[in-house]
């Protein structure tokens, strides 16, 4: 389960569209003409405080787990440049 004090603490930003009543998180990795993007579902979309964590570049991907999720961040910050 991850919930929305986790990505607040692995310091996804929380983004709302302008007009819109839902919102999301992001976290970027790499340089920003090629980043790597995790984004979450929208707040609208979740049961409870259950998030799911998606790649926004690749389709059919789903993390929804803490030890998942926290592993392939610490792999994305290590390789980074």
């Amino acid at each position: 389960m991850i919930t929305e004090e986790n990505l607040i603490n692995l310091r996804f930003s929380k983004v709302k569209e302008h007009g819109e009543n839902y919102y999301y998180y992001e976290r970027e990795f790499g340089l920003h003409y090629s980043s790597l993007t995790l984004i979450s579902e929208a707040n609208d979309e979740i049961e409870g405080d259950d998030w799911r964590i998606y790649f926004y570049q690749v389709q059919g991907i789903e993390i929804d787990n803490m030890t998942d999720l926290v592993n392939l961040i610490d792999i994305l910050e290590r390789n980074s440049k």
